[in-house]
Order: C-alpha cells, then sequence, then structure tokens
C-alpha cells in the first residue's frame, strides 16, 4: 500500500467490461473531486499530447536516418553476367566482385524422360479369378511364403507384427 491506496500491480485483460471497471477505479482515485467529464477530457488530452510526443520522435528518426541507396545485386544467369561494383575504398579505387557461375567443363546434356513402351495396367480381380495360370502363380507364391521360416522378414507372421 502507498498512500493509503492499494496497488494493483500491471494486470493483462481480455474482458472489456473488466477493463473499463479498473478504469473507472484509476479515475475515481485520480479525480481529487473534479467531475467524471472534465476528468475524461484531461485524460484524452494526455493521451493526445503522448501520441504527439511519439509521432515527432519517429519523424525525427526517420529524418537522421540516412536512407539506403545502393544498388540492388541480380542473381547471376548463364547466360548474361558482369561482375557487381562495390563502393571505393581509400586503397581501392575500383573494387568489383565477381559472383558469376563458372564455366561448365563438359557440355551441357539436356534431360529427356525415359521412353515408356507399355503402361502396366493392373487387371481386375473378375478377370483374374478365371485366369488359371494367374490363379497357379498366386497360389504357389502363397504356399511359399507360408513356408519361410517365423524370423524371415518376408513371411506372413512376421509382416503381421511389424
Amino acid at each position: 500500500m502507498r498512500g493509503g491506496v492499494p496497488s494493483t500491480g500491471f494486470r493483462i485483460t481480455c474482458n472489456l467490461n473488466v477493463a473499463v471497471k479498473m478504469a473507472e477505479r484509476a479515475m475515481d482515485k485520480e479525480s481529487w473531486g473534479r467531475s467524471r467529464a472534465s476528468l475524461s477530457i484531461t485524460a484524452t488530452g494526455r493521451k493526445l499530447l503522448w501520441a504527439s510526443y511519439l509521432c515527432s520522435i519517429v519523424l525525427v528518426l526517420q529524418y537522421l536516418a540516412q536512407p539506403a541507396c545502393a544498388d540492388p545485386v541480380l542473381a547471376s544467369s548463364v547466360g548474361f553476367c558482369k561482375p557487381v561494383r562495390l563502393e571505393a575504398t581509400a586503397e581501392e579505387k575500383n573494387r568489383s566482385v565477381q559472383c558469376c557461375l563458372p564455366a561448365p567443363r563438359r557440355a551441357i546434356k539436356r534431360f529427356k524422360l525415359p521412353h515408356v513402351h507399355h503402361l502396366h495396367v493392373r487387371r481386375p480381380a473378375h478377370e483374374l479369378a478365371n485366369d488359371v495360370e494367374y490363379s497357379n502363380k498366386y497360389n504357389l507364391a502363397y504356399e511359399r511364403m507360408n513356408a519361410l521360416p517365423a524370423d524371415d522378414p518376408r513371411s506372413f507372421l512376421r509382416q503381421w507384427l511389424w
């Protein structure tokens, strides 16, 4: 407690009603017998004064800051590349940096997609049921997988557990 008034501390509220009540309590403590209308005018005037101070400080800082006045460094390309000039110093009058890509050691080979002779299309199950050769191959593969030992990663048991 300071001066008979308990300190509320710093609080952040997201509820508008609570914020309004806290503001009313603060104005009651600061009113010293003045009317609410004159108090709100004084509070608004103080807020405007602080806002004008802040704006003037920002404007002064913008005026004092030196603007950036450099040319942008463009990305290099294989077909067109030139050295980038840097700001000259006292010992070097004409400074530049070579940021071009090195010339390729061999001829550039264009990528070509591989030619697909035929596209594999999965046959429907109702057609495969009538195909005796396919059914025999499927049954043989099933028997071989069942015959694998339990610790083999290709076995049915191992695939089921993992």
